[in-house]
């Protein structure tokens, strides 16, 4: 008698194994950021080592741009938590939420943040070392005496901090962290109370405000009168919202068009997508809120749709996913796992790549000859050539922080490879836990859980059915860099 023997062999979906790859690769990042790029109080760095082994730091870098990107983080860990329950994740928002309220109060001036704060002394301050009439090192006083703390804050800063502890504020315990909830909510007030004052503009602690870098928006207004109102409670903020709105609704598309962006300032793209991601969660519901999302979508969305940008595109699905769905969410879901997988592996060392070279675009041809003959608009709008199409993730100039840089680039790239220089990878981490946040990926807890999609991994659930095709076997792409010399705070970086 024939005997016929069925071996079953289980494979797993192709979207567990893209969450389990990618779940190891934020681990990753997460272990190496938490060793290095966060270190004293807690503001994000970039960190130059003595070697290219990665074991000792000698000089803590781009620091005039960390309050911006301490907050992404902060946010990432909020959405951690939210997606796994996972207490180092909560952890990381309280010490990083203390870090933002020190930033406040370093200054000693009601309402004005810092863009760092840390330890007077290497490899803190190696590139804030006091010098005569041109350092915006400030020596900290009273409780921080001791400590310095880098001047001249700009609203990009403040986009950063509102947006994270807002984040934080959601996922922080009522009763075991109620004084630090009300610390945020206090630090909040006294912000927009400085705002009030001013008519919406930064004031330092020699009482100066300086000029229209200063000045923000009626949509970044509205935004963070959404984010107070939402933290607080208080109906002041509510109240000077709907006033607001009732003014800037007619106008509200040209406030936030991004098209130029695409061609000048393209980090830009960046500070819109944070603006938006907490007026599109916060907005109050009704007719407006559809206005505010379909406006969005025509004004912010189509310009950066088909970018392979992996944090962008959460954005978008988490607009989805509260609007009632977008057709083409399956592929942006598999887009982001591809961006993602493709990224570079941690730690996010410094890469000297040259990209492929693609067709330019028309426009940024033509924009640059006319520009060059025609110098008084050069000063104003420095458009580059740029290619038609956008590169992929595995095909793009290395940056501290991916998302914020152009995929339009040509193929030269800024920098030669340096391996003892590592990027805190805020970039892959905010990405990855806002794609887990919205829907995109899993959180790779289990396989068990796949099978019918019910399981909570934490306190709101990560799973998802998407069928990807499995790209498991990606090798981590190639980028190249930006220069990570000086802080990120002029002209060429993200404009802070």
């Amino acid at each position: 008698m024939a005997v016929v023997i069925l071996v079953v062999v289980v494979v797993p979906r192709p979207s567990v194994a893209h969450d389990r790859l990618l779940a190891d690769k934020a681990a990753a990042y997460q272990e190496f950021f938490e060793a290095y790029h966060s270190p004293g109080p807690g503001g994000v760095v970039i960190v130059r080592f003595e070697d290219a082994d990665f074991t000792e730091p000698n000089c803590y870098k781009s620091l005039g741009d960390s309050a911006f990107f301490t907050g992404l983080y902060l946010g990432a860990q909020a959405m951690r938590y939210e997606a796994t329950g996972d207490e180092d994740a909560l952890a990381e928002v309280r010490r990083i939420a203390e870090f933002m309220h020190q930033i406040l109060e370093v200054t000693y001036t009601p309402g004005y943040i810092a863009r760092y704060v840390g330890p007077d002394r290497m490899p803190f301050n190696c590139e804030a070392l006091p010098i005569e009439g041109g350092s915006e090192h400030e020596p900290g006083e009273n409780d921080y005496v001791g400590s310095f703390w880098l001047d001249d804050t700009s609203r990009d800063q403040y986009v950063g901090w509102f947006w994270g502890l807002t984040r934080a504020f959601d996922v922080l315990r009522p009763e075991e962290d109620a004084a630090l909830r009300e610390r945020i909510q206090d630090d909040f007030r006294e912000v927009l109370a400085m705002f009030f004052e001013t008519d919406w503009r930064i004031r330092d602690q020699n009482g100066r405000t300086r000029g229209t870098a200063y000045f923000i928006e009626n949509f970044r207004r509205l935004s963070w009168l959404l984010q107070a109102s939402h933290v607080t409670g208080d109906t002041e903020f509510r109240d000077r919202f709907d006033e607001l709105w009732a003014m800037e609704k007619d106008s509200f598309f040209a406030d936030v068009w991004a098209w130029p962006n695409k061609y000048v300032q393209y980090y830009g793209m960046n500070l819109l997508h944070l603006e938006f991601d907490a007026m599109l969660r916060l907005w109050p519901e009704g007719a407006d809120a559809q206005f505010v999302y379909d406006t969005w979508l025509a004004a912010v969305r189509q310009y950066v749709a088909g970018t392979h940008n992996a944090w962008f595109d959460a954005v978008y699905l988490g607009g989805c996913e509260r609007f009632g769905g977008c057709a083409d969410a399956d592929a942006v879901a598999d887009d982001i796992v591809k961006g993602l997988t493709d990224f570079w592996d941690a730690p996010n060392w410094r890469r000297g790549i040259t990209a492929s070279e693609l067709p330019l675009d028309p426009f940024s041809v033509w924009a640059d000859e006319w520009l060059a003959e025609h110098p008084l608009f050069e000063s104003l709008w420095d458009i580059d050539p740029q290619t038609l199409q956008a590169h992929e993730v595995a095909d793009r100039c290395w940056d501290p922080f991916l998302w914020h840089r152009s995929p339009y680039h040509t193929a030269e790239c800024d920098l030669t490879e340096r391996k003892n220089r590592t990027a805190p990878g805020v970039d892959f981490l905010l990405a990855y836990w806002a794609a887990v946040d919205n829907g995109a990926i899993g959180t790779g807890d289990g396989i068990a859980d796949d099978d019918d999609d019910t399981a909570d991994d934490g306190p709101s659930d990560g799973d998802n059915d998407d069928d990807d095709d499995d790209d498991s076997g990606y090798e981590p792409g190639d980028g190249a860099p930006m220069d990570d010399e000086k802080s990120d705070d002029g002209d060429d970086g993200c404009g802070c």
